[in-house]
């Protein structure tokens, strides 16, 4: 290292270190499931520090900002239709002063595009899920063959909408949801 005028060699450079890890993912296939609680699986979605993994209360992760939280890349096909199915809690009621509810979005796009261009799968408004967590589901499918990744994304979080597990099937021509 070049000192600046002035300043003094360094002397003890045996504390210069730095660490880091880089994980690097191959496209995955349906079905794509991620148990939240499971850190092993947390992974396979990612965002900023707009979603946090909540280990104290409900273990699963909460939107505390407006970055998506996005899938690894999956494979998927045109001509097929999948299902995403989640489990999730929104909104909140204190103590019957008030209640919260949650607004949130499912996009989709091609894997390594900016989230902002992806397209809307579904858009949910007022949600309130009394303070339990719930089923939903959304299908769509993809104009061609390629890797895609989903996300969940919210404009104005509250702080109140929790992700506990996601799973990406294909719908068969036969299927039956009971």
């Amino acid at each position: 290292v070049i000192q600046p005028d002035g300043q003094n060699p360094e002397v003890n450079t045996d504390n210069n270190y730095a660490e880091a890890s880089v994980t690097h993912y191959s496209p995955t296939d349906v079905p794509f499931t991620v148990d939240f609680s499971d850190d092993t699986q947390r992974g396979d979605w990612a965002s900023d520090d707009s979603w946090a993994y909540d280990s104290d209360y409900y273990f699963a992760m909460t939107c505390v900002g407006t970055t998506p939280l996005v899938s690894r890349g999956i494979n998927l096909e045109a001509g097929k239709a999948y299902r995403l199915s989640y489990n999730y809690m929104a909104g909140m009621n204190f103590l019957g002063i008030f209640q919260v509810t949650e607004d949130y979005e499912i996009i989709l796009g091609e894997d390594g595009t900016d989230p902002a261009d992806w397209d809307v799968v579904e858009q949910f408004s007022q949600i309130y899920t009394n303070d339990a967590f719930v089923d939903g589901e959304v299908t769509f499918t993809v104009p061609t063959n390629g890797v895609y990744s989903l996300g969940f994304r919210q404009a104005a979080p509250q702080g109140t909408f929790y992700l506990a597990s996601t799973s990406v099937t294909e719908v068969m021509p036969y299927d039956l949801t009971v």
